[in-house]
């Protein structure tokens, strides 16, 4: 689990908290999401492209007060971070075929042979052989096990320092909305004085 903990040490913010509450927490509530947004957004990008699904299924949302939480919405996002089996040093592990079945069916390079048509009458042959393929390959993953493939961990890494940013400059709008717009800036110019 990648969490990230955004602290602010600044007499102004904790006086500005105290003076608005609710005018800081919207400002920094805004910050935390466009965080929580662009994480989502890397996430999806350095997923593994062979399974779509788990790059769509990637969201964010709040679930508590400037809580904002980033997760994958598919059951085995955890064993494509994380490796699965023998091959990432864990317990050997089988995978649903049904889900495997989603998989091929979308993938002709998996599948290997291109859709079927309507009309064709090999369509039940062709059926039967994606689901054996499915459970083939749902014994391979079980005897070898998957290397890990991390995206969660690396998009929250390098999104980091853009959540802290974000954070900041709302910290400093809703000072300059609760105390007005010189007060921030005299921070700043206090900051790079120094």
């Amino acid at each position: 689990m990648n969490r990230i903990d955004i602290r602010i040490d600044s007499l102004k913010a904790t006086a500005a908290f105290r003076a608005a509450p609710d005018v800081m927490e919207r400002h920094v509530d805004g910050g935390l999401m466009r965080g929580a947004a662009e994480i989502a957004g890397e996430a999806k990008r350095k997923a593994p492209k062979s399974l779509s699904n788990l790059a769509n299924s990637v969201i964010f949302g709040k679930i508590g007060p400037l809580t904002y939480e980033v997760r994958p919405g598919v059951d085995y996002a955890l064993w494509v971070e994380s490796g699965s089996g023998p091959a990432a040093g864990h317990a050997k592990y089988y995978p649903n075929p049904d889900n495997l079945l989603a998989y091929l069916m979308t993938s002709p390079r998996a599948r290997g042979f291109d859709r079927w048509s309507r009309s064709e009458r090999g369509r039940l042959e062709q059926e039967m052989v994606i689901a054996r393929r499915a459970q083939a390959f749902a014994w391979w993953i079980y005897q070898h096990g998957t290397r890990p493939q991390p995206f969660m961990a690396p998009a929250a890494q390098e999104k980091r320092s853009a959540c802290e940013d974000f954070v900041r400059a709302a910290v400093d709008r809703g000072i300059a909305e609760v105390f007005g717009a010189g007060t921030v800036r005299e921070r700043w110019e206090r900051r790079t004085t120094r």
